[in-house]
């Protein structure tokens, strides 16, 4: 699952600041509704294009309850 968020800074310093963004926290989970805050799962690479090609960290979260996985974009 997908959650697109406006981090509020361009795409190089998303770049620059990597794993140090501010990534929001999910307080209920997309799929089974469940009202837990969603726990980090670690992170993935991504291509993003814009006048110059970047490799960006993306944020994974779970659900402690029913295991899904949500990625914050």
């Amino acid at each position: 699952m997908i959650v697109i968020h406006d981090f509020g800074v361009s795409l190089a310093e998303y770049f620059s600041l990597g794993r140090n963004n501010e990534f929001p926290s999910l307080d209920k989970c997309l799929a089974c509704k469940a009202k837990a805050e969603l726990l980090r799962h670690g992170y993935y690479e991504r291509n993003a294009i814009q006048e110059k090609e970047y490799r960006i960290v993306i944020l994974r979260l779970k659900c402690r309850h029913c295991q899904k996985t949500v990625s914050i974009l």
